[in-house]
């Protein structure tokens, strides 16, 4: 009989590089992070780098086919993977995957994903629909509102095992950009951390004004001593996400279950921030996910059948 070989999954996103030995059952074999995001790869450099991160792995399992997902199929990436319009069937993505352009490397490049967002404006997904794909996979038949925060933070409308639409919402990056970049910014200190300076923010977005007023009160609360400067990040976190939930919640996004992907400081803030409005939430590891959602495109390509080592 020959041995299955194990899938390499990459999940390359802008900053980081997370890849994962999946054996034929999906479970992880051994896993890698490396900082050489694609915003750090110079001169199209992209399978030398694959190959220093993944090659205790190649050199093991010679004859193992590799998945990447995320921006390295964007046009800034390795090779560009064309988005899939949506609504879009989850047993469908891999149909649109690219073929890796490599001579010595064997694999596909998942898709992403485009749609029209809450404004009708064109918004786009790489790498969240692998995530999307994992999830429906550990639950099969899941109904409901996929939130992955991050940077630019999605909201997936998941029926019938088809991304029915989503939306963008730039607030990471924004948050990051205030804080390093502004006025606001000044006031931050390394001081301890109110516990409720993040629920003052929640409360501040539902207040008149709009956004633009609401952030700047982070400065003044700050000169008048209303917030320490220890407070003043996470006060502007609740703002910017309190004024995200505000905006999803008014399209009907809460209505269902909300299935939110991921396990770091942001996500956890989404938990509070859903909980204060009253949205039933579900908490997922990101990993376990992203894992879930490679090996099962995986197998739809034929990635994790039977393949002689040597």
């Amino acid at each position: 009989m020959p041995n299955k070989t194990p899938l390499i999954g990459i999940d390359w996103g802008t900053s980081n590089c997370r890849g994962y030995l999946l054996s034929a059952t999906g479970n992880v074999l051994d896993h890698v992070s490396d900082p050489r995001g694609i915003a750090a790869i110079e001169n199209n450099q992209f399978p030398l780098v694959l190959e220093d991160i993944c090659g205790n792995w190649l050199a093991a399992y010679p004859n193992s086919p590799l998945l990447l997902s995320g921006m390295i199929g964007s046009r800034q990436g390795w090779i560009e993977a064309p988005y899939c319009p949506c609504p879009c069937a989850l047993e469908t993505i891999h149909q649109h995957a690219v073929a890796l352009p490599s001579d010595r490397l064997t694999g596909y490049v998942v898709p992403g994903l485009i749609a029209s967002g809450l404004s009708g404006a064109p918004d786009v997904m790489r790498g969240e629909e692998t995530q999307i794909a994992g999830l429906a996979a550990l639950q099969p038949g899941l109904t409901g509102t996929v939130c992955l925060p991050g940077s630019h933070s999605k909201w997936v409308s998941l029926r019938n095992n088809r991304i029915e639409g989503f939306s963008t919402f730039l607030t990471g990056e924004l948050f990051g950009a205030l804080c390093d970049h502004t006025l606001l910014g000044r006031l931050i200190t390394n001081d301890p951390c109110s516990p409720h300076a993040f629920s003052r923010g929640l409360e501040q977005s539902t207040a008149a004004g709009g956004l633009l007023h609401q952030l700047f009160s982070a400065r003044t609360r700050g000169l008048a001593g209303d917030l320490g400067g220890g407070d003043i990040a996470s006060y502007l976190s609740g703002i910017l996400i309190g004024s995200e939930i505000r905006a999803v919640a008014e399209q009907d996004y809460l209505e269902d279950t909300v299935h939110l992907i991921g396990g770091n400081d942001a996500a956890h803030r989404y938990h509070e921030a859903l909980q204060s409005v009253g949205a039933k939430v579900t908490l997922w590891p990101g990993q376990e996910v992203t894992v879930a959602g490679l090996w099962l495109l995986g197998r739809q390509l034929g990635l994790c059948d039977d393949h002689p080592n040597g």
